[in-house]
């Protein structure tokens, strides 16, 4: 998220805009609060349609932590696994 965070924040410069109104939707909402954390003042206001905001945590959860707590995120794992295939 900080390397796509950082991709929007050069589109931005590129496009000689100080400041943006943030849409996302699902991934994309997981991104456009990462982009108020890593580039708040680039970030105008955000719109996040089924991804709340969640408090960044003291310490990394692995993601079979995480489904433990949150079943339903197991879809993730195949995901995963694909992408480095």
């Amino acid at each position: 998220m900080k390397t796509l965070s950082t991709d929007l924040a050069c589109l931005l410069d590129y496009l000689k805009l100080s400041k943006a109104i943030f849409l996302g939707h699902d991934w994309g909402g997981e991104l456009v609060w990462k982009m108020t954390l890593y580039y708040p003042d680039k970030v105008r206001a955000v719109g996040s349609v089924c991804t709340p905001y969640i408090l960044r945590q003291p310490e990394f959860i692995p993601l079979e932590q995480l489904i433990e707590r949150m079943p339903n995120f197991a879809y993730q794992v195949l995901f995963f696994s694909i992408s480095f295939l």
